[in-house]
């Protein structure tokens, strides 16, 4: 409760990680001075002024910034290396696909020395199921380290029938089985690093441009038509009669629709290609990064699956640490001869959400501001002496609290090099991508005689991009008892928009210069969702929603160190609207079509313990839990067994019809296992995405 008065004194106010604590009586002083009691709380509670998100289950949120508006690493079980690439996500990633900091090949080397685990297994379903990775090579000294990760695809070895058939070395001599990624890392100082990284997807590339080199050697190194040398009198690449024989269970590309096949299905080839990434980072710079990145063709992930990128150079340099406002600037140049479509935003003369190529070169700047409160803070559990587990199964100590948190921020890009392409007519084909939680307003104007539909952003054009997320976490228990003795729930809300672009517009016709007004939108184009319109006619309409998402996340303990985690994410309503497609499906479970042909004549046959007619001997029932007129030991429990069957298929139907409702969210779950020999320093982690068909298992070290 407010006191009688205001103190006007200037008071110093902590920026600690949780700030000051007062009980219950104090008298506290905050912002300028406003002094009050905390007798109207009855718990612990933090007031503190602006500090960073330094709450574990802030960190999604801390990397909103970056994914809205640049590159974020996340993990894959696609890669050898583990890491894929976001641009311009529509969510940052989910806490369990965060990075952990320690390269994926060395969480495999540290699970096969001191796990004993030989080979480590992940599940990615565009390879048929389950892969086994190894180190096969780790070496270095004091400033640097280099390894090599082998993947075998194991169960699209196992499912060939060159396998069944007793001749498994046939399949495993086949390079199409097999993946290599590496990784390096080079230290320069205190503070300055060289990393890389290097992907094969499959190995039959490197072995056929091995063979091809051989041969030519063998041939005296003639500069003639070597094809019949290399792949025999046919020229044919696979002719058995000369050059090298392949493995009879595939081709070198992976494919061989009449022998090599899973579940009666021919495999899909494997991209031979290589793809990595160097990066020079420095800290000479006090509270900054500064970074060189050379990228070709990475692997990005996107919301319907995975894409490979254009390979570019960038330079950029960010601040770094755990502070409240952060910024970054930086400049970038794309390599490929054509710039796929590659990233989502608003078209500059339709005024829709569409996928389109980047400017060839570009500069960005942007900064985000971030904040955490923690509403509550409760009282550790105090350890019991005689417990094995005294100190708990964690690394720090686990404490019941409730804090939110919340970033807001943007990122404006100038165009400074462009393709210049236009695409004259009606507005068709460069539709984004909609998927899971992207604007209803994302899809283009089919109106015929609608304005021309830029293909890229245009050179001296500057669009903007806003990113807003809110996280809420809630946590309960000390996590020192061995059943049931942690529960956290998380939630957030994920926001970003998209600017039409200002500069100078090309007119509808191709020529001339248009205007900086925003295009007028058809009913299909126009926003749906709450926030949509706000955003719309806040901004008239030069601001258009790109996504908007949520994501809830629990975590339970199950028994001892071992914790089940699940988290999903969907779109705006979709929460909503499952609850009342459940609900109208429960209510309306009797009113199927098979209930019209239950008259005389139907060929519907009535449930056990039904009315099946006048006199049935389903007549009894239960009335507010007491036995019908069927009598004891009669009719009555065949009525309770109706009555329970009919629940269950309510329940039924509505799970079925909430299911049609989120078929689209993208839920990850997974299990998290302090290990107690390493105090919980170490955790093995493992996880499933349920819509993109891949699981991983990993050891995250000082992840806490």
């Amino acid at each position: 409760r407010l006191s009688h008065h205001a103190s006007l004194a200037l008071v110093p106010v902590s920026a600690s990680l949780h700030g000051p604590s007062f009980a219950v009586g104090d008298r506290v002083r905050i912002g300028v001075g406003l002094q009050f009691r905390a007798g109207f709380f009855r718990h612990h509670c933090s007031v503190s002024a602006m500090s960073p998100l330094t709450q574990r289950a802030m960190e999604p949120t801390k990397h909103a910034f970056c994914t809205s508006s640049s590159d974020q690493e996340v993990e894959s079980a696609t890669a050898p290396d583990g890491h894929v690439r976001l641009h311009n996500a529509s969510a940052p990633p989910f806490s369990s696909g965060l990075p952990s900091g320690l390269a994926r090949s060395q969480q495999l080397y540290m699970m096969q020395r001191f796990l004993n685990i030989p080979a480590t297994p992940s599940y990615v379903k565009k390879d048929n199921g389950l892969v086994l990775d190894r180190v096969v090579m780790n070496v270095g000294g004091r400033t640097w380290w280099q390894t090599l990760t082998l993947r075998l695809r194991a169960q699209r070895a196992w499912n060939t029938q060159e396998f069944s058939k007793g001749k498994p070395h046939q399949v495993l001599s086949d390079p199409s089985m097999y993946a290599l990624g590496g990784r390096f890392r080079v230290g320069f100082g205190a503070n300055t690093v060289l990393r890389g990284l290097g992907e094969l997807g499959s190995l039959s590339g490197a072995v056929e441009d091995f063979s091809k080199i051989r041969r030519k050697l063998a041939w005296g190194g003639g500069t003639g038509d070597t094809s019949k040398a290399v792949n025999g009198p046919g020229g044919g690449r696979n002719n058995a009669k000369g050059g090298r024989t392949h493995s009879s269970a595939t081709n070198v590309r992976g494919i061989k629709s009449d022998t090599f096949a899973t579940n009666n299905k021919p495999a899909a080839a494997d991209d031979p290609s290589p793809r990595g990434r160097i990066t020079l980072q420095t800290k000479v710079v006090s509270g900054h990064l500064v970074s060189l990145d050379a990228s070709l063709r990475e692997r990005y992930q996107s919301n319907n699956g995975y894409e490979d990128g254009p390979s570019f150079v960038s330079a950029s340099v960010h601040s770094r640490g755990a502070r409240v406002l952060n910024y970054k600037f930086g400049v970038r140049h794309w390599l490929d001869e054509t710039l796929p479509k590659f990233e989502r935003g608003v078209d500059q003369l339709t005024g829709t959400i569409v996928t389109r190529p980047p400017p060839r070169r570009e500069a960005t700047v942007g900064a985000s501001l971030e904040h955490q409160v923690t509403l509550w803070r409760g009282t550790r559990r105090a350890a019991n002496p005689d417990s094995k587990w005294n100190k708990g199964y964690a690394a720090l100590p686990q404490t019941p609290r409730f804090v939110v948190g919340g970033l807001v921020g943007g990122t404006a890009r100038l165009a400074l090099r462009s393709d210049d392409e236009t695409t004259a007519g009606t507005v068709g084909g460069t539709s984004g991508v909609t998927a899971p939680g992207a604007s209803s307003s994302s899809e283009p104007s089919t109106v015929a005689g609608a304005p021309t539909t830029l293909k890229s952003v245009q050179k001296g054009t500057v669009d903007h991009r806003q990113v807003l997320s809110l996280t809420a976490h809630a946590s309960f228990g000390s996590f020192s008892k061995p059943v049931l003795d942690y529960t956290a729930v998380d939630v957030r809300y994920d926001l970003s928009s998209c600017s039409s672009g200002y500069g100078q517009l090309p007119s509808a016709s191709g020529t001339g210069t248009g205007t900086n007004d925003a295009p007028a939108m058809d009913a299909l184009a126009a926003p749906k969702t709450a926030m949509e319109k706000l955003v719309t006619s806040g901004f008239d309409g030069h601001v258009r929603v790109a996504s908007e998402t949520f994501t809830v996340g629990a975590t339970q303990q199950l028994l001892g160190p071992v914790r089940l985690r699940a988290e999903i994410r969907f779109g705006p309503g979709v929460a909503s609207a499952a609850a009342v497609a459940g609900w109208r499906a429960m209510i309306t479970s009797d009113k199927s079509p098979d209930a019209k042909n239950d008259g005389p004549g139907s060929n519907k046959k009535p449930l056990p313990g039904s009315v099946a007619g006048k006199g049935g001997e389903g007549s009894g029932a239960t009335v507010g839990g007491h036995r019908g007129p069927g009598g004891p030991g009669g009719s009555g429990g065949k009525a309770f067994q109706s009555a329970k069957t009919e629940n269950g298929s309510k329940v039924a139907s509505a799970w079925r019809a909430a299911s049609a409702e989120i078929r689209d969210a993208e839920l990850v779950y997974g299990i998290d296992v302090p290990l107690p020999p390493a105090l919980g320093a170490a955790r093995l982690v493992a996880w499933y995405n349920v819509k993109r068909g891949e699981a991983m298992a990993e050891m995250r070290l000082f992840d806490l």
